[in-house]
């Protein structure tokens, strides 16, 4: 389940026409009486499929912020360990659609998951995924989080604010968490930042209030438009990754980078 838009473009052209319809059968009633009936009964018709579409949607999106106030209610009455795993489960359960998702739409491209990169200082940094393709290195943020993201994308901290009226004000733009594995995996793997392609993935009870200030080669998407937004940058792209040079980053994760998923 899913939250719908109430009105949509094909209910704004069912009502337009609807109108010359209903225009239609007050000229025809001066000239035939059938033909009125005929537009009049065409124009009933659409109206009651726009009524009905409309309250159907309506009734989708009270169920979807129900299941959402529930989930956050579950949520609350779990304790700090519980909770802890269960915001693991959900995590893991979207990276697990992602990487379906990718590796479905794009088998051609190599696919890597939960990729922990080592830094200058001997820390490491763990990056979801990365899908290396000929038009740039996809690199994924996912985050499934029964909240709304508030703030600007170009400030390191947002605010997380939570059905159950809870706040979070310093939540780390992830935006900014995917940067800072960008910049890890450039300089370990010898790739100018240009040809990276910084995507945060939502989960479907994740939201947030605009766009401002996304920088450029980044996107916040979810996963039912995760193909049209690798497609937009796939096709903006002025990077061309050879075979060859694909295969030696793969070598080079392969060997440096990628570490199993803890179990």
């Amino acid at each position: 389940m899913k939250k719908q838009r109430v009105f949509s473009f094909l209910e704004g052209y069912l009502i337009f026409i609807a109108l010359i319809f209903i225009y239609g059968g007050f000229v025809s009633l001066q000239t035939s009486f059938e033909v009125s009936i005929i537009m009049f009964s065409i124009s009933t018709f659409q109206l009651v499929y726009i009524w009905r579409s409309i309250t159907l949607k309506i009734t989708v999106n009270q169920q979807f912020k129900k299941t959402i106030e529930t989930e956050q209610e579950v949520e609350d009455k779990l304790d700090k360990e519980k909770s802890k795993v269960y915001q693991e489960v959900k995590q893991m359960f979207l990276e697990k659609l992602l990487e379906k998702e990718l590796t479905q739409n794009y088998p051609e491209a190599k696919i890597f998951r939960n990729v922990r990169c080592p830094r200058h200082d001997g820390s490491s940094t763990q990056i979801d995924l990365i899908m290396l393709d000929e038009s740039g290195i996809y690199v994924f943020e996912a985050k499934n989080l029964s909240a709304k993201i508030s703030g600007n994308w170009a400030e390191d901290n947002m605010t997380l604010y939570y059905e159950s009226g809870q706040t979070f004000e310093k939540y780390y733009n992830p935006i900014k968490q995917n940067e800072n594995h960008i910049k890890a995996l450039s300089s370990i793997l010898g790739v100018n930042i240009d040809e990276f392609i910084n995507i945060v993935v939502l989960g479907e009870k994740t939201f947030y209030e605009n766009r401002d200030n996304v920088p450029l080669n980044t996107s916040i998407t979810k996963i039912k438009n995760l193909h049209k937004t690798i497609k937009f940058h796939k096709n903006r792209s002025k990077v061309e990754l050879s075979q060859n040079r694909i295969g030696t980053i793969q070598e080079l994760l392969d060997k440096h980078m990628i570490e199993p998923a803890a179990e």
